[in-house]
Parts: structure tokens; C-alpha cells; sequence
């Protein structure tokens, strides 16, 4: 009896992490959490982008806002932000403390003759520290999903 119910509930436990992991049913709270890669599109473009990236088998999974109107796709890696200041490519990674991590980067990249600039966007104070570089891709050091907080989806793959 007690093999059956350990088998069982290991078994469970196998499955619901293989889900977590591989078929991303919430991207934002990835197991573990890679970061994601953002490609800046003007809002009047962003559908017909989506679009595009469909064709090629990138389905969507929702949209949301946060800083940005955000819409990730299925992969959980990839993701087309629209937003007033968004327009360079940008990785955004998970770390413990974003504002540490953008002070290291920036001395990283001084020491190769790199100038950047940082900032924090207000609505995402100690939650996300944006470097921009100087040729076109910002490096958002962000705390990880879990502990972003959650977000309203404005639109979901299901809806």
C-alpha cells in the first residue's frame, strides 16, 4: 500500500515537473528561469509581427504589461514588447539583485571601452535594471519570474 501511494505520487510529481519544464504552461515562472529575448517593434506594427512569427511556428502565448505591452511567445523565450523608450533588442536575464548585477555589467564593459548608461523603470523599481549599450541591445537584469510579481494578461493563446 505505502509502494503504491509513493509510486504514485512520485510518478505525479515527475509528470507535473516535465510539464513545467518543457511545455512552459506559464512562461513566467519557468523552472528554471532562462531569461527571455525581446524584440522592440512599434505598437501599430506588433500584431502583423506576431503574425510573421506564426507563419514560422512561433505561436503565441499572451500579452501583458509590464513597463512594456509584451507579448511572449509559446517557446517562453521570446517576446515582442511595444512601449515609449523600447528600441533596441534586448535580453532580459533573472538575477538576485537586478541593480548589482547592471553595476557589474557596466564595469565588465567599461573595461572594454564600452560606455553604457543604466536605469530602472519607476513602475519596476528594484525589480528590473535596463544596461544600454551603445550599438543597438540593452541587457534588462531583471529578479526572476517568480518573484516579479504577477502580471494581468491582456489577451492569452487560449482566448
Amino acid at each position: 500500500m505505502l509502494v503504491n501511494l509513493w509510486a504514485s505520487l512520485t510518478t505525479f510529481l515527475s509528470v507535473a515537473l516535465a510539464v513545467l519544464h518543457f511545455a512552459h504552461p506559464w512562461p513566467l515562472y519557468q523552472i528554471p528561469d532562462r531569461g527571455h529575448r525581446i524584440l522592440p517593434v512599434p505598437e501599430q506594427h506588433r500584431v502583423a509581427v506576431v503574425g510573421a512569427l506564426v507563419v514560422g511556428g512561433l505561436k503565441p502565448y499572451g500579452t501583458f504589461t509590464a513597463g512594456l505591452k509584451q507579448t511572449l511567445m509559446w517557446d517562453g523565450f521570446t517576446v515582442v514588447a511595444s512601449g515609449k523608450g523600447v528600441q533596441s533588442c534586448a535580453i532580459s536575464l533573472p538575477v538576485d539583485n537586478p541593480a548589482a548585477a547592471a553595476k557589474r555589467a557596466q564595469g565588465v564593459l567599461l573595461r572594454h571601452g564600452i560606455k553604457t548608461t543604466a536605469f530602472e523603470p519607476p513602475d519596476l523599481k528594484g525589480k528590473l535594471t535596463v544596461v544600454q549599450l551603445p550599438f543597438g541591445l540593452d541587457i534588462a537584469y531583471r529578479l526572476p519570474g517568480s518573484r516579479m510579481g504577477g502580471v494581468e494578461w491582456q489577451r492569452r493563446w487560449w482566448e
